[in-house]
Parts: structure tokens; C-alpha cells; sequence
């Protein structure tokens, strides 16, 4: 009887079991990162450590590796490098591998208020839709650079890429022989003249390289103002000046080249400036062209971009119709819940954008200079305001009437750079001092950014990762 009364409440008990319906989970609140270079990358690694329990960061980018740009001029001139300028993502954000949180190498196809669409689903990461909706977003996509360093639509040396080309597949392994490819453009005998047009910093960086690797090789830089890099000091221009003149460069300032007579051809020819100026060379590299990818925005709303090409930002670096407001420290920003569904993406009413931010070159941030480590400033602004806007929203409830903390507002400093002229030296402008060194290593010690991504370059494979 005992046994039987014990086998029979297990029987009901195990049968209540089986009938039980499944706990249900909430799902996963979501912050996009569109890009992971200098700016996403920041972002990415901030907010999986700060963010709350029930979020999830997902940083996109094309790219299977970060590009590290700012070496790729010396390892597409100087052989024996290229493998350090790709580093990898796999621990981005130097948590446990457990986390929620993924990189997703896609491209971004569409973007709306509410939803990112990708080239590709993930379904070994939960991701069965290619189309994913977020709560946050920042847009880190910067811009598109000029052909002699755009990979993906352009061949190496610049020359771009006709549609029945096999285009670039964002890998390590194919980067390295885009480089190569312009090394071995360098390389040929019958490359003895080179004309470099575009006095900014890849302009100069390109010009220097090449002569001091290749002395045998006539360079000539063509520039459209007649001060080298206009938006920093006059004191860099001389200095660089010097240096071009003590490797035998010749310098063109105030001519602008008659594109028309630019042809992607290797081979002597004629190359003429709009005023007439004829100029032989064997290979020309554009330096100049920087493009904002902001294309995924303005079919948002065309009113959210400028006509420089560049997102329309407030203070805060949230994405606006508006035009900038004056800086002011005191300035609070009124919090408004996050754009939903029902929102209309051609509306011009203020908060609809409050939950989308943009950073870096993308960003037309109050005259900030187009630089990574102005991206890596930016960012921190967007993921800091990103948390207390979290805060905001799941305390309002229950403490309505506490004051909420201000949102952190963005203030450019002053213009900061360093560029290399040759191996050896540099010159450097810091805090509106212009100084130079003479420092310099084949490969602009590429191992310091990896740790940045977790990626240790002592570790297996090193560099090679």
C-alpha cells in the first residue's frame, strides 16, 4: 500500500512536470555598433562591461579583422609588414567567450530607426533573422577612403574595380595582397616617376615613404592650397617642407589636377593642372576624396546629413534634424523615450533620432578634425550617454521625481596629429605645440594597437593572427 501510494505521487508528480509550460525569458535589449575601427571599437569594450543584466552589445562590421589605417600608407610601400596592419576581433570585448555579447562581420544593407538589416543571418549565434532590431545605436562607419587605400572598391595602386571583378572579401589574407600589389607597382622598372596628388597627411605620408624606400624613384606632390594640412599649424607645413626638400621631392602648392587627363594606366604620360600645368609622371596616386559613409542615413531622412556629406550630431552625439546649438556646459538635454514602430522616419520632431548616435568621420561634430583618436573621444561621449539613458528609463518608474543626471556633451580639442615623413622621422602637432622626432621604425610599432582588441602580438601565430 505504501509503495504503491509513493509510485503513485511520483507518477502525478512527474506527469505535472511534463505539463508544466516552458519559463519564458525576456529578450535581450540590444545596442548596435555599426563599425569597429577606432571609434566602435572603444564603444564595443565600454558598454559590455557597463552595461546592465538583460543587454547585449552586437558591434558589425565588414571587415573579418580591424583595420589598423593609420600604418597602411608604410605597409602598401614597404615590404615585410602588411600581416600587422589586420588585427583580430575575437576578443573585442575582453570578456568571457560565454557573454552575450557578438561581433558580426556583415555588411550593413539597411538601416531604419528600429531595425539594421545585414548581408547575412547568424543562426549558430540565435540570429535566424538577417534583419535585427536595437534599442541603441551607434553609427561608426566613418568614410570612405581614397582609392590608393580603399580595398574594397578599389584594385591596388587605386585604380577602381570594374563590376566583373571579384570584389574584396573584407579577410586578413586578401588585404595583405591588396599591399603587395601596390609594392609591386613600385617595383616595376618602368616606374620612375611618381606623382602623389593631395597635400594631407596620407598625401605627405605616401610622398616621404616612397622616396625614402624607393631613391631612385622621382616623386612630385601636387597640392590644391598653398599650405600643407591648412587645418593645423603653419609651423607644421615648414617642417614638412624641410624634409620634402632634403629627400629631393618637388612640391606643387595652389594647382588643382585636370582629373580628366588622369588615367589608371601604368606607364609615362602627361598629367595636366587646371591652370595648364603639365606634369610627366609614370603613376598617380589620388590622395584626396574622403567620402562620409553616411548613405544608410540619409535614406533614413535626408534632412539628418549636411551638405558636407556628414551626420548632423548634437553636443551629446545623438543623431539630429537640427542645427548645432552653441556649446554650453549647463545645457541639460531633456530625455525623451526612444524612437518605436510607430515612428515616423521623416518626422522632425525632437527625440525620434535621441536613441541613434554617430561618431568619428561619419559625425559633422563641431568642427573636429577627421582622426581616430577624435572617433575614440566621440565614442566615449555616445556610450556614456547611452547608460544613463538607460538609467533613465528603467528607474523613471520609481523614482519620477529624482532629477536625472545631464547627458555628457562633446568639446573638440584642439587639433592633434602626427605624421611621418620617411622611416625615421615625424613631425607632431600636441596641444598647439609643433614638434618633430626622429624616432621612427619600419612599422610605426604596429603591436601597440593590438592589445586594444585583446589580441595579444607576442601570442600564438603573433601578428600573423
Amino acid at each position: 500500500m505504501f509503495r504503491e501510494s509513493v509510485f503513485s505521487f511520483l507518477l502525478r508528480l512527474i506527469q505535472s512536470l511534463l505539463q508544466l509550460e516552458p519559463v519564458m525569458t525576456e529578450p535581450l535589449k540590444t545596442v548596435v555598433i555599426l563599425g569597429a575601427s577606432y571609434g566602435g571599437i572603444k564603444s564595443a569594450r565600454d558598454l559590455a562591461h557597463k552595461l546592465p543584466p538583460g543587454w547585449r552589445v552586437l558591434s558589425i562590421d565588414r571587415n573579418e579583422h580591424m583595420h589598423h589605417v593609420y600604418i597602411f600608407p608604410r605597409l602598401s610601400v614597404l615590404p615585410g609588414h602588411e600581416h600587422k596592419g589586420y588585427i583580430p576581433t575575437t576578443n573585442i570585448f575582453q570578456i568571457p567567450q560565454s557573454s552575450t555579447h557578438r561581433y558580426l562581420n556583415a555588411t550593413v544593407t539597411n538601416l531604419t530607426t528600429t531595425h539594421v538589416t545585414l548581408s547575412r543571418p547568424f543562426p549558430e549565434l540565435g540570429l535566424e533573422s538577417n534583419t535585427i532590431a536595437f534599442d541603441y545605436c551607434i553609427y561608426a562607419l566613418g568614410a570612405k577612403m581614397p582609392g590608393v587605400l580603399n580595398l574594397w572598391d578599389c584594385l591596388p595602386g587605386g585604380q577602381p574595380r570594374r563590376k566583373s571583378e571579384v570584389g574584396y572579401d573584407g579577410s586578413k589574407k586578401e588585404g595583405m595582397e591588396w599591399m603587395k600589389g601596390t609594392q609591386a607597382i613600385l617595383d616595376r622598372p618602368d616606374v620612375q616617376k611618381v606623382l602623389v596628388v593631395g597635400g594631407g597627411a596620407l598625401g605627405v605620408q605616401f610622398a616621404t615613404d616612397i622616396r625614402t624606400v624607393h631613391p631612385d624613384i622621382d616623386v612630385t606632390l601636387v597640392h590644391s592650397r598653398e599650405q600643407l594640412m591648412p587645418r593645423f599649424d603653419e609651423a607644421l607645413h615648414y617642417e614638412i617642407i624641410k624634409v620634402m626638400e632634403e629627400l629631393g621631392i618637388i612640391f606643387i602648392p595652389s594647382q588643382r589636377i585636370d582629373l580628366t587627363t588622369v588615367s589608371s594606366k601604368i606607364g609615362r604620360r602627361i598629367v595636366k593642372t587646371i591652370k595648364g600645368l603639365e606634369i610627366e609622371t609614370d603613376f598617380v596616386m589620388l590622395c584626396t576624396g574622403q567620402t562620409p559613409n553616411t548613405s544608410l542615413l540619409t535614406s533614413i531622412n535626408p534632412h539628418l546629413v549636411n551638405s558636407n556629406g556628414r551626420a548632423r550630431v548634437k553636443r551629446t552625439m545623438q543623431l539630429t534634424t537640427l542645427p548645432p546649438a552653441p556649446f554650453s556646459d549647463d545645457v541639460e538635454e531633456t530625455f525623451v523615450p526612444i524612437a518605436t514602430d510607430s515612428c515616423s522616419v521623416n518626422s522632425e520632431n525632437r527625440g525620434v533620432y535621441d536613441h541613434m548616435f554617430v561618431v568619428g568621420d561619419a559625425a559633422d561634430a563641431f568642427c573636429a578634425i577627421q582622426a581616430g583618436h577624435t572617433a575614440h573621444y566621440q565614442t566615449i561621449v555616445a556610450a556614456e550617454n547611452i547608460l544613463k539613458l538607460i538609467e533613465r528609463s528603467e528607474t523613471s518608474s520609481s523614482t519620477s521625481e529624482r532629477k536625472a543626471e545631464p547627458l555628457t556633451h562633446y568639446k573638440p580639442g584642439l587639433p592633434s596629429i602626427k605624421v611621418t615623413l620617411g622611416i625615421k622621422k615625424a613631425v607632431y602637432q600636441s596641444e598647439g605645440v609643433v614638434g618633430t622626432k626622429n624616432d621612427g621604425v619600419e612599422d610605426l610599432n604596429a603591436a601597440i594597437m593590438w592589445p586594444t582588441l585583446g589580441a595579444d602580438p607576442e601570442g600564438e601565430g603573433g601578428m600573423w593572427q
